[in-house]
């Protein structure tokens, strides 16, 4: 989902849409590979649409995940790595003569991964100065939504898998991203930094490469514009204008000098965090219509 909202001089905008792709022929409906096109191409052109909304100071954050590299465990779960390829091709649905496979599904989907990594990149070199970019990774929740494509026993495994002590889920990883794009101790993000739940980390040294960074920018353009889309932020599509009335109903709901608080007592913040993701909820709603655009 793509979300944005205004708290008084804060100003943030989220994009978490996110959906792995068992079989690489499904398309969207202007036929880019479906993964590529919900997890990065929709991503680009909210934020091409939004970001001269977006007031200084600002935060964009998109949701990453590690999944672009592989580690012990995801090579135990047989959760393929990222392998890079050109954006234009990595755009195109797998041809009707080669057999979708799970390992092809989990490529595509640690690609658009990796992709949101060069894009968060890319985009701070272009941003104006005060509107900062960050990627944060909420953790390995297997019992969630990311699992319908598959079997129902492995989302059965993914939902005992999430019982386990230290396993993400919604309820803790939700808090979290509200912090980040709330808090005054993350205001300092930018350069698409890579926060781990709680903690920057750096990215593997392959997920920072301009040359393939600037590349990716210029084929996201390119694609978006063949189906009508643009990264011009002078460009104001239809469904703006709903959005910006759910940004004043949000200044109303919330007040920028209560979320920063220290001496906020814990239940009220808590109340504060869910009304917010409850308003990001309404917002994603009304984005649905541009996601299926691409």
């Amino acid at each position: 989902m793509g979300i944005i909202s205004a708290l008084g001089a804060v100003v943030f905008a989220v994009n978490s849409a996110a959906r792995p792709v068992v079989d690489t022929h499904n398309a969207s409906a202007d036929g880019y590979e479906l993964t590529f096109a919900v997890n990065h191409l929709a991503h680009a052109q909210l934020i091409g649409d939004l970001l001269d909304s977006l007031v200084a100071p600002a935060r964009i954050v998109l949701l990453g995940s590690n999944t672009y590299h592989q580690n012990i465990l995801r090579r135990m779960l047989r959760v393929p790595q990222a392998d890079w390829r050109d954006p234009i091709e990595l755009a195109r649905p797998t041809a009707p003569d080669v057999p979708a496979t799970l390992e092809r599904g989990g490529i595509a989907y640690s690609n658009s991964k990796l992709a949101i990594l060069y894009y968060a990149h890319e985009s701070q070199r272009r941003a104006p100065t005060g509107k900062n970019v960050a990627v944060f990774e909420p953790g390995f929740m297997p019992g969630t939504g990311l699992g319908r494509a598959h079997s129902p026993g492995i989302q059965r495994v993914g939902r005992f898998i999430q019982r386990i002590p230290g396993i993400s889920s919604p309820t803790r990883s939700g808090p979290a991203l509200a912090s980040i794009i709330l808090d005054d101790r993350w205001a300092h993000l930018r350069d698409g930094a890579f926060v781990v739940k709680d903690k920057e980390r750096d990215v593997k040294p392959f997920a920072k490469d301009p040359g393939r960074e600037a590349r990716l920018w210029g084929a996201t353009a390119e694609l978006l514009n063949s189906v009508g889309c643009r990264l011009d932020p002078h460009h104001r599509p239809p469904h703006r204008q709903p959005l910006i009335h759910l940004v004043e109903r949000g200044r109303q709901l919330l007040k920028a000098d209560h979320l920063t608080d220290e001496r906020l007592y814990p239940s009220l913040r808590q109340k504060i965090i869910q009304r917010t993701l409850h308003l990001l909820a309404d917002l994603a709603r009304l984005n649905v219509d541009a996601r299926h655009r691409v």
